[in-house]
C-alpha cells in the first residue's frame, strides 16, 4: 500500500531534485570558469618561458661574441662558462616547455632548434678551449651562423607571440564567462527553485491536501444529518483511501441508524393510533351502555 510518507518523500524528492539542478549549474559555472582561467594561465607561462629561451639564446650569443673577441683561451674561459651554464638553462627550460605544451607539435621544432644551436655553440667553447679563439671565430661568427640563430629567436618569438596572444583571447573569455554567469547563474537558480516548490505543492495539494479538505466537508455534512453524501477517495491505497473508507462505513451506519430511529419513530405513531382508536370506541360503548341504562 502506497503511504503518504512516501507522498512526502517524493514531494521532498522534487525540491532536492531542484536543488540539486541548481548545484550542479553552479558547479559547472565554476568548473567552466576556472578552466578557462587555468588554461589562460598556462598560455601566459608558455609565452613567459618562450621569452626566456629566447633570453638565453641571445645570452650565448653576447658570450659567444666575448669568446670571439678574446686573445687567448684564458682569456675566453669566463665566456665559454657562461656560455654552458646557459646550455643548463635551456635544458631545463626545454622540458618545462614541453610539459605545458605536450599536444604541441611546434614545440619538438623547438627543442630540435634548441640542441642542433646547443651543439653548435658548444663546439665555438671547445675551440676556443682546445684550439683558438680565431677558430672559434671562423667556426661560429658567420652569416650562415647568424642566418640559423635569427631563425631560432623567430621561431621562438612566434611561438611567445601565438601563445600569448591565445592566452588573451581565453582571459577574455573568462571575463566574459563570468559577466554573463553573474547574472545568468542567479536566474536559472531562482527558476529551478520556484519550479521545484511549485511542483513539491502542486503535489502536495493533489494527493494530499485536497483529498483532506475533501473528507473534512464530507464528514461535516454526516455531523449535519446528511446521509446521502458521497464519499470520495475510497479507492485509495493509502492512508487517506483508508480514512475514506472509514468515514463511507460511519455514512453507512449513520444513515442505518437514522433508519432504524425512522421505522421506530413510525411504529410509535402506530401504536399512538391504535391506541387513540381503542380509546375512541372504549367512549363510544360507555356512551351506548349509559344511554341504554336510562
Amino acid at each position: 500500500m502506497k503511504s503518504i510518507r512516501i507522498k512526502i518523500v517524493a514531494m521532498l524528492a522534487i525540491v532536492a531534485a531542484g536543488a540539486i539542478v541548481s548545484a550542479g549549474l553552479s558547479l559547472y559555472a565554476l568548473s567552466r570558469a576556472n578552466d578557462l582561467n587555468q588554461r589562460s594561465s598556462v598560455q601566459g607561462d608558455i609565452a613567459l618561458l618562450t621569452e626566456r629561451l629566447n633570453g638565453l639564446v641571445t645570452g650565448v650569443v653576447m658570450e659567444s661574441r666575448g669568446i670571439y673577441m678574446s686573445k687567448t683561451a684564458a682569456e675566453a674561459e669566463p665566456y665559454a662558462k657562461g656560455i654552458e651554464s646557459r646550455f643548463e638553462q635551456l635544458r631545463r627550460m626545454t622540458v618545462d616547455l614541453r610539459r605545458l605544451a605536450p599536444a604541441d607539435a611546434r614545440v619538438a621544432q623547438i627543442e630540435k632548434a634548441i640542441s642542433e644551436f646547443i651543439t653548435f655553440r658548444s663546439e665555438t667553447v671547445r675551440l676556443g678551449r682546445e684550439v683558438s679563439t680565431t677558430a672559434a671565430n671562423a667556426q661560429g661568427n658567420n652569416e650562415l651562423n647568424r642566418a640559423n640563430r635569427k631563425a631560432l629567436n623567430d621561431v621562438l618569438v612566434a611561438f611567445g607571440t601565438q601563445n600569448e596572444t591565445a592566452g588573451n583571447a581565453l582571459g577574455q573569455e573568462a571575463d566574459a564567462f563570468t559577466k554573463q554567469v553573474q547574472w545568468i547563474l542567479p536566474t536559472v537558480l531562482l527558476s529551478a527553485l520556484l519550479a521545484s516548490l511549485a511542483a513539491a505543492l502542486l503535489f502536495a495539494q493533489r494527493s494530499i491536501t485536497r483529498p483532506l479538505v475533501d473528507l473534512s466537508g464530507v464528514m461535516q455534512r454526516l455531523t449535519a444529518g446528511d446521509t446521502k453524501v458521497d464519499v470520495p477517495h475510497v479507492v485509495r491505497q493509502d492512508e487517506i483511501g483508508a480514512m475514506a473508507r472509514a468515514v463511507s462505513v460511519l455514512r453507512e451506519s449513520t444513515e442505518q441508524v437514522a433508519m432504524l430511529q425512522e421505522q421506530e419513530r413510525a411504529a410509535s405513531a402506530a401504536r399512538l393510533a391504535r391506541a387513540q382508536s381503542m380509546e375512541a370506541v372504549v367512549t363510544d360503548v360507555g356512551e351506548v351502555v349509559a344511554a341504554a341504562a336510562s
